[in-house]
Parts: structure tokens; sequence; C-alpha cells
């Protein structure tokens, strides 16, 4: 493939090694760095496909497996909540069916009639109290009355007499002192000034079940935390009871208990899970809320689960992305970067002389052979270029030869210039001495023009007022003479008189001739104002 490229480490501007020890050394260049900016940008992109695969599986576990275990919670917690209903109901049952046993007796049926000290001495003991875990026994005739009543504190295990609010509200009740046939029964929760009850009632009938009815037989028992406690043990539960206003209840609970018997479920935090659902009273209305508080195991399972699956998945990337680099690095940037220092080297050498060598059949040996090719063209060019400044030097040379002759006849030029603008100054300054001096002739020769002009016109206005005083003149000899010739003619024969009519007749022609001098003079003046 020609002369070996030149190799060694990548520096721009410093010598390179030759290329066989390149060569020699050519297996253990698969891990040779490559250019930092063609290996960053593959970390780059082998970084961003991972980050991209790796956020997009996580959001999938993130919305499919935790909503899956969080769909599980929520199912478990929601049949948690009616494991606690059911039991509550069965509390309520279990009162239930004791007073349907205490009701449906004939000793009940005929003590509500008579009244007898006997059944209330053997019966109505505190050991029936706390044996059936009762706090209150309260019997009424047909009508609505109380016969007898029974209240008993179990905590202290006494009896105590039963508060007057608590009777006025049980007899005011019509379904618990009301029972219109041997089937009526009513039974569940009934909030009264001390608290909640868990409440039955039935009708005192014949032990054959049998009526008609005398009356009604109410038990019942307060739902304190005694009986949540009881209920919790049997279930292993954690409950709370609260109220339906209470400020603890979640927003997003009440408004998820609107429907009846519907369960809300609402997560504490991570740790912890709370389900709720209305325990109703004798009336369906809302009388408590039964919370049932969980441990998240299912959830944090599936967080767990989700950790180790995204822990799995970034070793796996991780491994996947080293050893993608690794088989780049050795297959393709080692090649690249060899390829890269070879041409540097080339083009600091100046040498296009020489190639490099190509191995294998894909693009990188496709590059090669095409940077090959451009290296003998560049090569004819480098030769073509040299032999082309070698004409070009000489015609420099010949083009520098006629411009340095030309240079040296445009100094004689100037030189001759330069001796001709010094004569021109010469001459100027000549020029300009000559015209101040003509100048200074010319401005004496206006000076004595005005002195002239300014005596022309003194001398024409003094003609112009001697000839107006000779044309005055003239009429005042005449006026006079015509006076001395009037006279004078009065006497003709005198001599006198004739000499002098005479002489006034010479005069009058001097007078004429001084006339006509008077106009030609006239004649003259005008002809001065026009021409001078």
């Amino acid at each position: 493939m020609g002369k070996h490229p030149l190799s060694g480490t990548k520096n721009r501007g410093r010598s390179r090694a030759p290329e066989e020890s390149a060569a020699a050394g050519q297996e253990n260049q698969s891990l040779v760095v490559a250019p930092m900016n063609l290996l960053t940008r593959t970390l780059i992109i082998i970084a961003l496909a991972l980050a991209c695969l790796m956020g997009t599986l996580i959001l999938v576990s993130d919305t499919v497996l935790l909503e899956s275990y969080a769909a599980l919670e929520q199912q478990e917690v929601t049949s948690q909540v009616h494991r606690a209903a059911s039991a509550l109901e069965n509390e309520i049952a279990t009162i239930d069916t004791i007073n349907e046993d205490w009701a449906a007796w004939d000793d009940t049926y005929a003590f509500i009639d008579d009244e007898n000290d006997e059944y209330i001495a053997s019966n109505l003991v505190d050991a029936t109290f706390t044996g059936l875990g009762l706090n209150l026994m309260l019997y009424a005739d047909t009508s609505g009355e109380i016969v007898h009543k029974a209240y008993f504190d179990l905590a202290a295990e006494t009896a105590l007499p039963l508060p007057d609010e608590i009777a006025g509200q049980l007899t005011a009740e019509p379904l618990l002192t009301h029972h219109p046939d041997p089937e009526s029964s009513a039974a569940g929760i009934i909030k009264l000034p001390g608290g909640l009850m868990l409440i039955s009632s039935r009708p005192i009938i014949t032990s054959n079940d049998e009526g008609p009815v005398r009356g009604a037989l109410i038990m019942g028992r307060f739902l304190d935390d005694d009986v949540v406690a009881d209920i919790a043990e049997t279930t292993h539960l954690s409950l709370r009871l609260l109220d339906p206003g209470s400020p603890g209840i979640p927003e997003d609970v009440v408004t998820g208990l609107q429907e009846a018997g519907a369960v809300a479920v609402h997560p504490g935090g991570l740790n912890a899970v709370s389900g709720y659902t209305l325990a109703s009273d004798l009336h369906g209305t809302p009388a408590a809320v039964l919370a049932v508080d969980m441990p998240r195991a299912i959830f944090q399972q599936g967080i767990a689960t989700v950790t180790y699956m995204v822990l799995l998945l970034l070793i796996a990337a991780v491994v996947f992305g080293l050893a993608t680099i690794y088989l780049l690095q050795k297959n393709i940037l080692s090649r690249v970067a060899l390829v890269d220092r070879n041409v540097t080297a080339i083009g600091s050498s100046g040498d296009f002389s020489s190639r490099l060598r190509s191995e294998g059949d894909d693009e990188i040996t496709g590059l090669t052979d095409a940077i090959n090719g451009m290296l003998g063209t560049l090569e004819h060019y480098h030769h073509h270029l040299e032999d082309l400044v070698r004409e070009r030097t000489a015609e420099v040379s010949a083009v520098n030869a006629h411009l340095k002759a030309e240079i040296a006849e445009r100094r004689l030029a100037e030189e001759e210039l330069e001796k001709y603008k010094e004569h021109l100054e010469r001459k100027v300054e000549e020029r300009t001495r000559d015209l101040y001096a003509a100048a200074e002739l010319l401005r004496m020769e206006i000076e004595e023009r005005k002195a002239l002009e300014a005596e022309r016109t003194k001398a024409f206005e003094q003609i112009e007022l001697n000839m107006e005083q000779f044309a005055t003149l003239n009429d005042h000899i005449r006026n006079p003479l015509q006076v001395i010739v009037g006279i004078a003619s009065l006497d003709e024969e005198n001599a006198s008189s004739t000499r002098i009519i005479e002489q006034a007749m010479t005069i009058d022609e001097i007078i004429k001739q001084l006339d006509r001098g008077w106009i030609e003079s006239e004649k003259i003046r005008a002809f001065l104002k026009r021409h001078y």
C-alpha cells in the first residue's frame, strides 16, 4: 500500500515516530484512548441512551408496578375495613341475639305484666350485666311507658340509676318502643348523651314466639374504647372510632364517604395507610367513622421490588454500557484514533507521499482508502504547485527587475520634477514681487486718477457756475444798454447821442458774440461730460 504512515500519540505540532513502531505494537492498541471529542461523544450518546432506557423503565415500573401494588394495598385495606365493620355488626348482632332470648321468654312476658320482684331478684343482677356485657336493660309496655330500667357501669361493675335524658331519648324513639308484630325488631347504633351505644330492641312475647306483643325489651352497651379494643383484639387490627365532624379526618376521606357503605383509603405517608367507613345509626344517619390503621407492607414490598428491579437494570445497563464502550473502542474508536494520528502526522510533516495502511473490509477501511486517494491527489497537486511556484517565481523575478528599472526611472523623473518645482517656485516668487510692485504703481495711479477726477469735478462745477453767471451777465448788460439806447434815441440829432447809439450797437454785437461763445462753451461742456 505504499509507504507506512507515521504513528504516535496525538500531539499536533510535534514530530511523529515512524509507523513501523506503531505497527509493531498494534495488537496492544485496542485500548488506546481515542480522541477525547469522539470518545466523549460516544460516552454521552451511550449514557443518554441508557438514561432514557432507565427513565422509561422507572416510569413504567412506577406507573404499572407501584400502581398495581397500591391497588392491591387499597383492596387489602378495604377488605380489612369491611372485616372491622363486620366485627362491629357482630357485636350488635350478639346483643340482638341475647335480647331475642330474653324478650321471647315466658318469665319476661309475665314480668312486663305483673312486674314481680322475683324476676328482678333472680335475673336483673350485676352478674347478668357483667356476664352479658351490657350497660342497659329497659322494659317498656306497649304504650312506650317504662316498666323497669336497669343501668350498669361495666368499668366500675356498679349499678347506677339511668339518667333521665337517656331514658327520655330511648322512649321517644318509636323504633325501640313499638313493635307491631312478634317478628319486629330494631338493632344498631344510637347516639346518646353519654356517647354512642350499641342498641337492640325486641318485642316481648312468649317462649313459643307468639303474641300478643306486651311491650319491648331494650338492651344496650356503650361503644366505648373497651368495645373498640375488644373488636381490635378479635380482628387483630388497629381501630379508631371518630366523630363524623372530626377535623382529624382528611378532606379526601370526607368526600369519598359520601356514598353509603363506601370505604375511603388514605395513605398516611410511606409507612402507614388508613381505611375509613361510616357507621350509621338506626335511621341511616352517620353516627361514627370507623378507621383502620395499617402498615404499608404491600406498598413497601412494591417499593422494594421496584428498587431491586431498578438496581438490577442499572447494573445491567452499566455492564452493557461498559461492554459497548469496550467493543467500540477495540473495533472502531482505536482504529479511528490511529487514522487521525497518522493523518495529523502527515499534515504536520507535509509529506504527501506517505500512505495509510488499509486492513479489513469496512467503512473505516473505505475511509483509509479514500484518504490515501486524497493523499495521492494532494501529492500530484503538490508537485504541480511546486512547478507553478517555480514558474511564478521566475515571472515575479522578471517583473521585479522591470519594476526596479521603472522605479529608477521614476526616481529620475521625480528629481527632475523637484528641480522644475524649485525653478517654478523661484519664478513664482519673482512674479509675486513684480505683481506687488505693479499693484503699488496701480494704487498710486488710482490715487492720482482719484485726485484728477476730483479736480475735474471741481473744474466742471466752476465752469458750470461761470457759465451760469455768464448767461445772466449778458442779460444784465443788455438791460442797461437798451435803456441807454432808448435815452440816446430821444435826441438823435445830437452827435453825442448818435455816438452813444453806435457804441451801444457795438457793445450789443460784442454781447451777441459772447452768446455765441456761451453756446459753443455749452457744447464743449457737454462733450467733456460725455468723454471725461
